[in-house]
């Protein structure tokens, strides 16, 4: 029995990202650094540059599934895995920064 597929499966944490970009101040809704204003160029057409959402890049779906998935190995355990700390990353990148 395989469990449902995230939504969003970053190859690439998405709370990291946003730590390149803009928070976003405007809405109640969408708080933390996943959801930050970034600036992407898309590849394809290197004269564009795109101002999206963080969660909105470094997107690949199926990315962490798993060929043979099974009752103890579900197709997305992977992507279970990232969301139990992805959230503390950005805060243990600047401690380490910071020497502590």
């Amino acid at each position: 029995m395989a469990t449902a597929k995230a939504a969003r499966p970053h190859y690439f944490p998405a709370g990291l990202i946003g730590g390149f970009g803009e928070p976003d101040t405007g809405s109640d809704r969408h708080t933390g650094l996943r959801y930050a204003w970034v600036c992407v160029q898309r590849t394809g057409d290197p004269g564009t540059v795109a101002r999206v959402r963080a969660d909105n890049v470094a997107v690949q779906n199926g990315v962490y599934d798993v060929a043979e998935p099974g009752p103890d190995l579900p197709a997305d355990f992977a992507e279970q895995l990232w969301q139990q700390y992805e959230g503390a990353l950005p805060e243990a990148i600047r401690a380490l920064e910071n020497g502590s």
